[in-house]
Order: C-alpha cells, then structure tokens, then sequence
C-alpha cells in the first residue's frame, strides 16, 4: 500500500512560489485515514482529509520560503585579467528542499511519501505557463524573456555605458564557453553558483565585457555552450541618454531599460497647515506660522517606438514589485549609491495593442519625499 498523487508536484521543473503549486493525494489502504503531517523545510503542517482524499496548496509556504532579495546594492569592480570579477552569486532566489508526508491511519498504521523539490523566486500566468519552464536538469537557462516560439533562445538590450548583467540558472557548476556566433569570438567563464549574474558593465569606460568578449553594435547572438546549447539575443545600443531603471523581474531576476524620450519632472508639494498665534495686539504681524510643506518629485519618462520583441521586457516594470533608477552618470563607475529606490505611479498600460507593431509607452516614477524645512 502507498500513498497515490493524483495530484503531484514536479519535481523536474524549477517551481514558480508565487503561484498555486497544489497536491492532492489519498491510500487504498483498507483503513480510514484522520491527518496527515506534512515536513517542509522544518516547517510542520496538519491536514484532514475529506473523503480520505488529502489536499495542500503549497503556495503560501514557498513563498515564505525564498521571499528575500527584493533589493539590490551588489558592488561589481570588473578587472579584464580576473574573469571572476564578472560572476556574482545570486542563489539566493532558487531553494532546494524536501517534502515529507506522513499520513495516519484509524488502525494505528501510517504511511508516508516524499518530494524533491527546487523553488524559483518566481511567478507566471495561465497563458504563458509552459513556455517558461525551467528543467531543474537543464544544464543552463536564463532568467530573461524568451524569444518567441522558443524554449532555448533569449532576448535582452544592452546600452552601452550604464550598468548591465544577465542572470543564469546553472544546474551544476563548472565552466561554460560563452561565444560571440555574430564575429566568432569566445570567452570561458566558471560559473561557482546555482545562479549566477554575469555582468557586461559596470559604467566605466575602460572595464566592460567588452574587454574579453567584444560585441558588435545591434544585434549579438551569444551561444552558451553547457551541452545544452542556449543562446541570448543581445542588442547593443550606443549613444543614448535618458532614464535608466532596473526592476525585479518575475523571473527571479532583474531587468534593465533605458527610457530616451525627453522627459519632464514635475514637484508635488502639500502644506502642512499652520499654528495660530493670534495672541497680541492688531500691531502683530506674525499671527499665522506655517508648519511647512512636504514635497516630492515625479518623473514622466518614455520609449518611443518599442519594438514588438521588446515591449513583453519593458512593461514587465508594470508587476515589479521594486524599481530603482540610476542616478549615476553614463560611462563613470557605478556606485551602490547611485541606484535610488523609486515608486512607478502608473497603474495601467496598454500591453499589446491591435496590431503588432512599434509603440511608445510611458510611466510616471515617483522618487522619495524631499527634505524640507518644517517647524
């Protein structure tokens, strides 16, 4: 006798934890069943059955499990003759765990199953569920938007002169060549960590990517080679200005875009109120004193002409859960302080229009109060 899922969870897949990941299972054991204790990364839970049929929706507990590293202050110095100066570890958004079932029988009898399980900080939706699955197996993978109608083949925009990386899922760590298939040229990374940041930049001028593995202006085809091979669309964009954020992802990683279109700043301010000091003769002429103001300022900032192949990236930043926006200049070294914390104020935006073509898209960013002089 043994416990039967009818439904199971994967464990081949790397688990999305912020969406439903739900079990259902019960015995044909001859005896009733009353509770079920389930073991979950030292966390215990009971559960009833209905019907001698068991469920658990998983979703609250991984969540709580692997809900850290929503901020970002990484300080990258990228040195061209140490190529472990462009690896950062970012494991911390995967969690491999075990889940242990032990259900209890009226007759004094139990039986028990267990479940290997490794969590992504990650979420998706119904309509783009399978397309974006990681095999835990899987040699390689990146944490990026898939080109369309492939499973192996990923997309990203590089803007020369501000800070940039991608983030890798590798199931076992070790070396992979990384090759430029656009004008033949490689570089040999190891990649130490489950998940891995590999950057291209870190603003200077004189230390990018570039340095060991040179890129051509457009579009790049890199080729990692793991056995498995998966390759990145890389487009390199030269000579822009504008507004620079980053955002976690709902890939467990973070993404980057810079927002050309001129942009306008507006500054929102609120009184306070006042004290009355009414107190003395009509001689006085300080009978109101004002309290002060609070102020802050909002950014109106906007692509023009998204292409299709880039609009699912750039208005991703609509679910993120957290934004920053650089604050550096292009092409000078990139501080951990040069990156602020910012609030995007817009809460609707058109996501694919009648047709599929180019469009612009716009967001209102919100940055921290200001200080100001207040009694």
């Amino acid at each position: 006798m043994a416990l039967t899922f009818t439904t199971d969870i994967s464990q081949t897949v790397l688990l999305d934890s912020y969406v439903n990941n739900v079990v259902e299972f019960e015995s044909d054991n001859a005896s009733d069943a009353f509770k079920c204790t389930i073991n979950i990364d030292g966390s215990v839970f009971e559960i009833t059955p209905n019907n001698n049929t068991f469920y658990f929706n998983f979703k609250s507990v991984f969540k709580s499990l692997i809900n850290d590293y929503f901020e970002d202050a990484i300080d990258v110095e990228l040195d061209p003759n140490d190529l472990t100066t462009f690896i950062k570890d970012m494991s911390q958004v995967t969690k491999a765990l075990t889940i242990d079932f032990v259900v209890d029988f009226v007759n004094g009898t139990s039986e028990t199953a267990s479940r290997s399980v490794t969590l992504l900080q990650s979420s998706s939706n119904f309509q783009d569920r399978k397309k974006r699955e990681i095999l835990k197996l899987d040699s390689f993978a990146v944490l990026s938007n898939l080109e369309d109608k492939s499973n192996r083949t990923f997309r990203a925009v590089y803007f020369e002169g501000y800070p940039f990386d991608i983030q890798v899922y590798k199931n076992t760590p070790g070396n992979v060549v990384l090759t430029n298939k656009t004008n033949l040229l490689d570089v040999t990374f190891n990649l130490p960590n489950k998940v891995n940041r590999i950057f291209f930049s870190d603003a200077e001028t004189d230390t990018t990517l570039e340095d060991v593995l040179p890129l051509v202006e457009g579009t790049n085809q890199l080729e990692f080679d793991t056995g498995d091979l998966t390759t990145v669309l890389l487009e390199k964009r030269s000579g822009l200005c504008g507004v620079y954020l980053k955002w976690k992802n709902n890939f467990g990683g973070w993404s980057y875009w810079l927002f050309e279109r001129k942009h306008k700043v507006e500054r929102k301010t609120k009184n306070l109120g006042f004290i009355n000091n009414d107190y003395q003769n009509l001689e006085n002429n300080n009978y109101i004193k004002n309290i002060g103001k609070t102020s802050f300022d909002t950014y109106n900032i906007g692509s023009i002409n998204v292409d299709v192949t880039d609009q699912e990236l750039v208005l991703s930043i609509l679910e993120s859960p957290k934004v920053y926006m650089f604050m550096g200049v292009d092409f000078a070294k990139d501080e951990t302080t040069d990156w602020l914390s910012v609030n995007l104020d817009t809460d609707s935006a058109i996501v694919k229009g009648y047709k599929d073509r180019p469009m612009d898209v716009s967001f209102d960013i919100e940055l921290p109060e200001r200080n100001t002089l207040v009694l």
